[in-house]
């Protein structure tokens, strides 16, 4: 997405019910908007954020600053603003995940990527062994049961794997999702 893009979609977005925006893109925004010093707090990429009327006046900056004429955006079909919104907040989060597993050294050498898979799958079981032992409370976030705690844990590794090999996977599962949506009840047949 290009900053006319972005200031279009943060635009929209923030006249919306439910304005909430990713870090990444306030960053961006407040760049855009020349780092106005009513708005100077920059937020963790990977964070959402409330910043409704925020949003709105860092809009109206950046597009003076940038010399854009105040343009109606227009929204495109609401599955293609969904479909696109999921993609970049995606590889967003993405982004910031593989940059967290870099500064812990996960990425100091090359990975391999059966070795990672297997570590996906390792989320899988425990997950599984969260649910064998009646899914209690997480021990390392406790305001999630078990389940809850390894399947992030599972998606985390799924999105530090498509940044550090460049995968396309938030592109995938939008492919995916429409190929299942044409395919026969239980796949023609299938027990489960």
């Amino acid at each position: 997405m290009n900053d006319r893009e972005l200031i279009n979609y943060c635009d929209i977005h923030s006249r919306t019910e439910r304005a909430l925006f990713l870090g990444v893109h306030v960053n961006r925004m407040i760049e855009l908007a020349g780092h106005p010093s009513d708005f100077v707090r920059e937020v963790h990429p990977a964070q959402w954020v409330s910043v409704k009327e925020e949003m709105q006046t860092l809009c109206r900056l950046a597009r003076e600053r940038l010399n854009l004429k105040e343009q109606p955006a227009l929204p495109q079909p609401m599955e293609k603003t969904m479909t696109q919104a999921f993609v970049e907040s995606f590889k967003a989060l993405q982004v910031a995940i593989h940059q967290t597993a870099r500064s812990k050294g996960f990425w100091d050498k090359e990975r391999n990527q059966g070795e990672i898979l297997a570590l996906i799958h390792s989320e899988v079981s425990e997950a599984l062994e969260a649910l064998r032992h009646g899914n209690p409370p997480d021990d390392k976030v406790p305001q999630f049961r078990g389940v809850e705690a390894e399947l992030a844990d599972v998606i985390i590794r799924i999105m530090d794997m498509a940044e550090g090999c460049n995968y396309r996977v938030a592109e995938a599962i939008v492919a995916k999702m429409a190929m299942n949506a044409t395919r026969e009840r239980m796949n023609g047949g299938k027990a489960f």
